[in-house]
C-alpha cells in the first residue's frame, strides 16, 4: 500500500474494511463480498479504502477499480460486472436495506462497525505522528465529510490538523457554552412570512426537547416542503431555522446532484448529502430546487434517468428511524410539480409557503444585510419603494448602495439606501389631505351601510413615479353573511 496514495481518513477506513474482511485478505483470493456499514459512513472515503484493501489482495493484472461498488436500485450493471470477474466489494450504505436477492448474489454478507480509537491510532502511527488523546478526540468527533476535505495527497497531515483544529475553533459550537457563534439573522429577525414561523419555532423547541431526551425522533418534524416564489427568501429562512435551532446546516441542490453525471454517480452525490448531515446529526438537510426533480407520470426521454433519481431520493427520505436527526427541507418554486410520492407521510409531508416579507421584515433584512437601522421619514420611505421586493432584491440593492459609497470613497450610510430606492415623489400635504377625505368617505359609507367593521385606514405619503399603486386604502373586516329576507 503506497503511503503517498492514501490519506490518514482513508487509512482509518482502510482499517475498519480489512478487520471486516479478515478471513478473505490473502493474495489471488475469489469472493464477492458485501459489507453493510452503519451511520458512520461516507461515501467517497470508504469506497477508496475499499479499493485500496482489493488492490492488495488482487494481483494488478487482475484489479479494476470497478471491482469496488455501492449497492443501490440500479446495481444491475455492477452485479454483471462482478460475476464476470467473480471478486468485487459491495459496500452497503446505512440508508440502503438489502433485498434477498443482493444477499443471495453475495457470498458473504458482514455488518462493519465503526471507526475506532484503535484505526485513529494506528493510521497516527502510520504517518508518523504523536499518538495523544486530543489528536484522537479530534479525528473520532469530526465528520468523514470534514476530515476527507482537511487530508488531501497535496498536504501534509500534520498541516491538515491544523486546519481542521482552526476551521473546528470557528465554525463549531463549544461543548461547555449554550450559545453558538451566528452566521446569520434567527427566526426572531424574521417577520411576516406566514406559518412557517410559527412552525420553525416549534421545530426549536422539539429540537431541545429532544436532544434532552424528553421526547423521541418520531415526536419531531422530520420533512417540510417549502416554497415561494424565485429569490423570496427561502433559503434565508433556513439559515434563520438552523441559528435558531441552533444545529448545523447542510445545503444540498438538485442541479449540483446532477452534475456529477451519470445516474451511478448523481445518486452517490444524493446519498453524500444525506450521509454527511446524519455525521452531523442533530442537523438540517436543506434541498433546492426539488421541483426540478420531476415527475414519475412525466413521459419524456430522460424519464428513465428521472424515474431512477426519485426513487433514490424516496429510499433516503424513508429511512426515518436510520436519519434520526436529520430535518429536511425540501425547497421549490412550484409544489404542483413535487412528485406526490415525496409529499407523502413520513417524507416531505407538510407544505409551508414562505409569503413575501412585510415592510418590518424587510426593514431586518436590510439590517441584516446593510448593518444599518432607518427611521423616520427613511423608514418610511423604504417601506413603502420596496413594497413587493424579496429578500434576493434588498440584498442586490444593499449591493448597489454599497458599491456607490466605495466609489465615493465613504462609508456606507442610510443615504446611500434611500439613493438606491426606485424613484418615489413626496406628495404635499394638500394633496394628502384630499386622500385622507376620499379615504375616510370610502370608511364612512361602508360603516353606515353595514359592509363590515372598519379595520384600518392607510394613505401613503409617497407616490412611486410610474406606478399605478393606490395612494389609500380602507381595510375592512366583512360582517357574516346574513340570511336573505323578503324585507331585506
Amino acid at each position: 500500500m503506497a503511503r503517498e496514495h492514501v490519506t490518514l481518513p482513508v487509512y482509518m477506513a482502510y482499517c475498519a474494511i480489512a478487520g471486516a474482511l479478515r478471513p478473505w485478505n490473502r493474495e489471488g483470493s475469489r469472493a464477492i463480498v458485501t459489507l453493510e456499514v452503519q451511520d458512520d459512513y461516507y461515501t467517497p472515503l470508504y469506497t477508496q479504502a475499499a479499493r485500496v484493501f482489493a488492490a492488495g489482495i488482487w494481483r494488478p493484472n487482475e484489479w479494476e477499480d470497478s471491482h469496488v461498488f455501492e449497492w443501490s436500485a440500479k446495481s444491475g450493471r455492477d452485479e454483471v460486472q462482478a460475476e464476470k470477474s467473480q471478486r468485487a466489494i459491495f459496500l452497503s450504505p446505512p440508508e440502503y436495506r438489502l433485498t434477498e436477492e443482493n444477499r443471495l448474489f453475495s457470498d458473504a454478507v458482514i455488518p462493519m462497525g465503526p471507526r475506532t480509537r484503535r484505526h485513529a491510532e494506528a493510521a497516527l502511527r502510520r504517518a508518523k505522528l504523536p499518538v495523544d488523546e486530543s489528536t484522537i478526540d479530534l479525528l473520532m468527533s469530526e465528520p468523514w465529510s470534514r476530515l476527507s476535505k482537511a487530508f488531501q495527497d497535496r498536504r501534509g497531515p500534520l498541516q491538515a490538523l491544523d486546519r481542521l483544529r482552526q476551521t473546528r475553533g470557528q465554525n463549531s459550537k463549544d461543548a461547555d457554552s449554550e450559545t453558538t457563534e451566528s452566521t446569520g439573522p434567527t427566526l426572531a429577525e424574521m417577520h411576516g412570512i406566514g406559518p412557517a414561523l410559527d412552525w420553525g419555532n416549534n421545530l426549536a423547541k422539539d429540537l431541545a426537547d429532544y436532544r434532552a431526551g424528553v421526547i423521541g425522533w418520531k415526536d419531531v418534524d422530520g420533512g417540510v416542503l417549502i416554497s415561494g416564489p424565485p429569490g423570496g427568501g427561502k433559503t434565508m429562512f433556513a439559515s434563520a431555522l438552523a441559528n435558531t435551532c441552533q444545529v448545523p446546516i447542510v445545503f444540498g441542490s438538485v442541479s449540483r446532484w446532477q452534475e456529477a453525471g451519470a445516474l451511478d454517480e448523481h445518486l452517490k452525490a444524493m446519498r453524500n448529502s444525506f450521509a454527511e448531515a446524519k455525521a452531523r446529526a442533530p442537523s438540517i438537510l436543506f434541498i433546492d430546487e426539488v421541483d426540478t426533480i420531476g415527475n414519475r407520470m412525466e413521459a419524456d426521454r430522460n424519464r428513465g434517468y428521472m424515474r431512477g433519481v426519485i426513487a433514490g431520493l424516496l429510499e433516503l427520505l424513508d429511512g426515518f428511524e436510520r436519519r434520526a436527526g436529520v430535518v429536511v427541507l425540501g425547497a421549490c418554486n412550484y409544489p404542483q410539480l413535487v412528485d406526490p410520492a415525496i409529499r407523502r407521510p413520513g417524507r416531505l409531508d407538510r407544505h409551508l409557503e414562505i409569503a413575501p416579507p412585510d415592510a418590518q421584515s424587510r426593514l431586518a433584512i436590510l439590517g441584516f444585510h446593510a448593518g444599518l437601522d432607518l427611521d423616520g421619514d427613511q423608514a418610511e420611505k423604504f417601506e413603502f419603494a420596496t413594497d413587493g421586493f424579496s429578500g434576493a432584491e434588498i440584498e442586490r440593492l444593499v449591493r448597489d448602495a454599497k458599491r456607490v459609497a466605495r466609489r465615493r470613497s465613504e462609508t456606507l450610510s442610510a443615504d446611500h439606501i434611500v439613493e438606491q430606492l426606485p424613484s418615489v415623489t413626496v406628495l404635499p400635504e394638500d394633496l394628502l389631505h384630499c386622500i385622507a377625505v376620499h379615504e375616510a368617505g370610502h370608511a364612512l359609507v361602508g360603516f353606515e351601510i353595514g359592509h363590515g367593521q372598519i379595520a384600518d385606514i392607510k394613505i401613503s405619503s409617497f407616490r412611486m413615479d410610474g406606478s399605478s399603486r393606490p395612494l389609500g386604502q380602507v381595510e375592512i373586516e366583512r360582517a357574516a353573511p346574513r340570511r336573505r329576507t323578503k324585507t331585506a
